[in-house]
């Protein structure tokens, strides 16, 4: 058709030619950003900075990525940009899943930091986070159904938050509505 309506009807295999050629590179490009789990999320934040889904998968990378868990500020960074993403949506608890995730790097975060001396601070800070994060699940748990055995572990996660806090009652009665929501569950 291109060829017949713009009269380059000789030039049409070098416009076919270089489309091949300009979508090959594209390829060749691309293949970097598929290189693994890491440089895949990467790519999706840099193409989705606005993605709640990419920013938490980002943090699962990263967290994954690194075995010594050294970098959980950078995973904690990338969570939170999810969950701010997160804070305009209409019906979040069509989307909990990254409110039970975090309390888990907020939970690991505090040891590290503890094991490192280093600002006790941010340490209290991290186990607060991970309490209201836990607790903010559970809230969006109730409103719709989640996979079986998710809040009797996500209420696990938050007793212990408050078990660390110091904050005994709430600690114990969280294990209990936990002990009661999955009493299978180890």
């Amino acid at each position: 058709w291109a060829p017949n309506r713009f009269a380059w009807r000789g030039s049409a295999p070098a416009v076919l030619a270089m489309v091949v050629v300009l979508f090959a590179a594209r390829t060749v490009v691309r293949n970097s950003d598929w290189f693994d789990e890491l440089s895949l999320w990467n790519a999706t934040v840099r193409a989705a900075p606005g993605s709640f889904k990419s920013h938490g998968s980002l943090a699962e990378a990263l967290y994954r990525a690194d075995p010594t868990h050294s970098n959980l500020e950078q995973v904690i960074a990338e969570k939170e940009k999810s969950l701010e993403i997160l804070r305009g949506v209409p019906d979040p608890a069509a989307i909990s899943k990254p409110y039970r995730e975090a309390p888990v790097y907020y939970l690991e975060f505090r040891d590290w930091l503890a094991a490192k001396r280093r600002n006790p601070a941010a340490a209290s800070q991290a186990y607060r986070r991970a309490a209201t994060l836990g607790e903010e699940y559970l809230r969006l748990a109730a409103e719709r159904p989640v996979p079986a055995g998710d809040t009797s572990e996500a209420r696990l996660l938050v007793s212990t938050a408050y078990a660390r806090l110091r904050e005994d009652v709430k600690a114990v009665a969280t294990a209990r509505q936990g002990a009661a929501d999955g009493p299978l569950t180890p």
